[in-house]
């Protein structure tokens, strides 16, 4: 009897894991917003992206924040409270978080969000020309078994926005297994988010510096109460921006980044 109970719970439980998180999800779900709990930290609470964020904010003219993938709007809000009145355009494709990150955002006049795909998105900003001389980047969309619209956000930048700082999220860094990142799988391939993958789609009519993190997760999350994701990889790219990477590499926050060129 008791084999055949454990039998049982061998073969049922993933089953049965699977339905409690579905159930979990669905109990939360009708949650109203107002009553809804959040971490309200961004970019993973990683401390020292969050230092180049806000760096990069105080010493170069920013003249937007363009983020693919709003979610729940944490990372979108928390752009907004390091400069209050920088323009932030941001999308979303799931019709749930459309809605709840469009709660969050019910009274912030600078934020404006999208129910779009990101490289949709992309363009429609591009003809509203709103984003200014030097937007900030954050490419942080998902994608599906059947599409992976990295590719297609880094080919409109590329070929479209002129100067710019561009960060990917959940990117590999080379010889930093520490670092997690994606890997998009289809029924035909499996793409690793890395520069092997973009770098086609970069062109040849802009110049690109690199930066990868460099830094442990210590640095990353110091503390042990502090609240924050796993440690994930990104990469930055000065595009076109040389006087501006320069400017940064003079900084104190330097030390936490390593230079990559393009062979």
């Amino acid at each position: 009897m008791a084999k055949k109970i454990k039998n049982w719970l061998k073969k049922h439980i993933p089953t049965l894991v699977v339905f409690i998180r579905i159930l979990r999800s669905k109990i939360k779900d009708l949650i109203p917003y107002r009553f809804r709990k959040y971490n309200n930290y961004g970019f993973h609470n990683d401390r020292v992206l969050l230092g180049f964020i806000s760096e990069v904010l105080r010493l170069f003219p920013i003249t937007a924040f363009i983020e693919t993938g709003t979610y729940k709007g944490n990372t979108t809000l928390c752009v907004k409270n390091l400069k209050k009145d920088l323009p932030i355009f941001t999308c979303e494709i799931s019709d749930k978080f459309f809605k709840e990150s469009s709660w969050r955002f019910r009274n912030i006049n600078n934020i404006k969000i999208f129910k779009d795909s990101s490289p949709d998105f992309l363009r429609d900003i591009l003809v509203k020309k709103v984003f200014g001389d030097l937007p900030l980047f954050f490419l942080d969309a998902h994608a599906d078994e059947y599409y992976w619209p990295l590719l297609d956000e880094v080919k409109i930048i590329a070929g479209n926005f002129g100067k710019a700082v561009i960060i990917i999220d959940d990117f590999e860094v080379p010889g930093r297994k520490d670092f997690g990142y994606d890997v998009w799988r289809s029924e035909k391939r499996e793409i690793i988010y890395n520069l092997d993958a973009i770098k086609l789609k970069l062109g040849d009519l802009s110049r690109y510096y690199f930066l990868y993190p460099d830094y442990v997760i210590s640095e990353a999350f110091p503390g042990k109460d502090l609240p924050h994701d796993p440690l994930r990889g990104y990469i930055i790219m000065f595009k076109d921006a040389k006087k501006e990477f320069e400017i940064f590499m003079k900084n104190s926050l330097a030390k936490n980044y390593t230079t990559l060129k393009l062979k």
